[in-house]
């Protein structure tokens, strides 16, 4: 082996440099949206520093760093992978069977204004129908870029 691997003075150094190495894989993190994965070896990394601060050789340094890290790796998929797996609505899945107002009345051949969420949107009805201003509506579809409404009793 090498002589400078078991180097007395190298190894008091290694904690810094593990501490280094997780800041710097921290900071990868922050650069790589939704992953997850250099945040794990992050954290075994700075296991690995207070294994070194213990005194601990460069094997088991890097064996603590190894094993934190996976094991860090399939807490997180364990705790997050519910939450990714979410389907957040946007759009006009988000306004689809929520309640309205008509602020501007609608006709059956000619449409409407109503607000929804803090937004303006026009709005059209069944043929036969009328809304008038006040009531409150339920948003059932989108014909163009009209919302289509109906009464909600």
């Amino acid at each position: 082996m090498v002589d400078w691997f078991f180097d007395s003075t190298i190894q008091s150094y290694a904690g810094y440099a593990w501490l280094i190495v997780a800041l710097l894989l921290l900071l990868s993190e922050i650069g790589t949206p939704g992953l997850f994965y250099f945040l794990s070896f992050s954290v075994g990394a700075c296991g690995a520093a207070v294994v070194a601060f213990l005194g601990a050789n460069i094997y088991l340094q890097c064996l603590t760093a190894v094993v934190l890290a996976v094991l860090t790796f399939f807490v997180m998929r364990i705790y997050i992978k519910p939450h990714i797996n979410q389907k957040h609505k946007t759009n006009l899945d988000a306004l689809m069977r929520q309640e309205a107002i008509v602020i501007e009345v609608i006709e059956p051949h000619k449409p409407g204004r109503i607000k929804i969420k803090g937004e303006e949107w026009p709005a059209v009805t069944n043929p036969g129908c009328v809304l008038h201003k006040g009531t409150v509506v339920i948003v059932i579809g989108l014909e163009g870029n009209k919302l289509i409404v109906r009464n909600s009793i």
